[in-house]
């Protein structure tokens, strides 16, 4: 049976898992830290205060720690409102990160769905409270399954579209034969699966050693290339299910996951929102530029070779 209480500063009822007796962790509502009563005892059954502030030279609950202390055996908050559901979020940072579900529950199928939900709802909440550090199996797996998601849709909605055509082909004179047009399509979608988690993994590096150097350029690496790492994995595994989208899910994949990472970095390294957007962003204006530059030589070293041929 779980305990039911009220919170001694607020009046909050709350909600823990009997196991979680004796333990101390924080009210979610006004942030008082109190001591779990065991199941059963008065103090489980403690009615609202009758006003909302305490009268003088009173106070309701346990006093505050002081900013910046740790409280003994204050490791995460287990309460929750009875009218929660099951998925709610994990206590704010209180000095241990406790991760996103997808670690804190183990990957499974509800695991990936809440913290893609919580990336969506409370993208800042998520990487305040995510490790920055245990290992990239974790962060590599969820980006996995987004992009296998996505990438898997849109190419069936591909080849869906191609055997459509070859369909409406085949009855023209040189149509060809649309079976056969299917049957390869089909066969391309079976090679771009198995070729799709190589990719995924080897774009994930790539892309967070690049932007990992950029902020080491810019001062901004304050933590190791596994927290980049791991910010640049769970951003992608979320965006990438914008790929089942027809035609646009692509370009709104890149902007989202774009908005996720400069979020995330900002929390993540402990740097400032636009030195966060400068790392991620510089790496695409040197390529832009790059092939602008590219562009330009080779119509001028056109022009050039034009206006010597007229020479001539």
């Amino acid at each position: 049976m779980p305990i039911e209480f009220r919170c001694t500063q607020c009046g909050k009822l709350l909600r823990t898992a009997d196991s979680t007796a004796g333990k101390q962790a924080k009210c979610p509502a006004c942030g008082a830290v109190a001591t779990i009563p065991a199941a059963g005892t008065m103090e489980s059954q403690v009615p609202p205060p009758p006003s909302a502030t305490p009268p003088l030279g009173e106070t309701w609950g346990p006093p505050q720690p002081a900013a910046g202390s740790a409280m003994p055996g204050f490791s995460e908050n287990p309460f929750a409102s009875p009218s929660a559901s099951s998925s709610s979020f994990a206590a704010t940072e209180t000095g241990t990160r406790t991760g996103p579900p997808w670690e804190r529950d183990r990957p499974s199928v509800k695991s990936y769905i809440d913290t893609v939900k919580q990336m969506y709802t409370a993208t800042t909440f998520l990487f305040s409270d995510m490790r920055r550090e245990g290992g990239i199996g974790a962060p590599l797996g969820f980006a996995l399954v987004g992009g296998m998601i996505g990438g898997i849709v849109a190419g069936a909605f591909q080849v869906a579209l191609q055997s459509l055509g070859m369909m409406g082909q085949a009855g023209l004179p040189g149509g060809g034969n649309a079976g056969a047009a299917i049957g390869g399509g089909v066969i391309g979608l079976v090679c771009v699966v198995a070729i799709l988690p190589f990719a995924i993994a080897l774009g994930l590096f790539i892309n967070a050693g690049i932007v990992h150097l950029m902020l080491m350029l810019l001062g901004g690496a304050k933590y190791p290339f596994e927290t980049t790492f791991r910010t640049i994995a769970y951003s992608a595994g979320s965006a990438s299910l914008w790929g089942m989208v027809p035609l646009c899910g692509p370009y709104i994949n890149a902007i989202v996951q774009l908005v996720f990472c400069v979020m995330g970095l900002s929390k993540m390294q402990e740097i400032s929102g636009g030195k966060a957007a400068a790392a991620v962003l510089l790496p695409f204006f040197i390529c832009c530029g790059v092939v602008v530059f590219a562009v330009v030589a080779i119509i001028g070293l056109a022009a050039a070779g034009a206006a010597g041929g007229r020479g001539l």
